[in-house]
């Protein structure tokens, strides 16, 4: 069974994402997410995108603010001490705001559930911290 809830590293995509930008793919991996979330401009943009642009946007936001995130990640950081420059926070804050504008997969998925207040919180949280 997968892992399903509202918070951007609470699902199986994001997991999966999350280890692949510890496993090398790095800031590429963040701004490739973001991407393409962006590239799908008035297009139905696809949940699993959305996932993962989200926890790229996650890893951004504690980049800019130190907010920790879970160890594996955390690691990565220390080791590779990555610099976000203000574009790559501009392109974060962009998905995340396509991510919530129709047609969205996730958008949809989250709307038809109890707990789309608290998905839509974590974004506006995430938003906040990218400034």
């Amino acid at each position: 069974m997968g892992a399903w809830g509202p918070g951007a590293f609470e699902n199986d995509t994001a997991g999966d994402f999350c280890w692949s930008v510890t496993d090398g793919g790095g800031l590429a991996a963040l701004e490739d997410a973001f991407e393409h979330v962006l590239e799908a401009a008035d297009e139905d943009l696809e949940a699993p995108a959305a996932e993962e642009a989200i926890a790229a946007a996650a890893i951004v936001a504690r980049l800019k603010d130190g907010t920790p995130l879970d160890d594996g990640l955390e690691a990565w950081i220390a080791k590779e001490r990555p610099a976000i420059s203000d574009a790559l926070a501009a392109k974060a804050r962009a998905a995340l705001a396509r991510i919530l504008t129709a047609p969205s997969e996730l958008l949809d998925l989250w709307q038809e559930t109890e707990d789309f207040p608290d998905f839509k919180a974590g974004i506006d949280g995430l938003l906040r911290r990218l400034g």
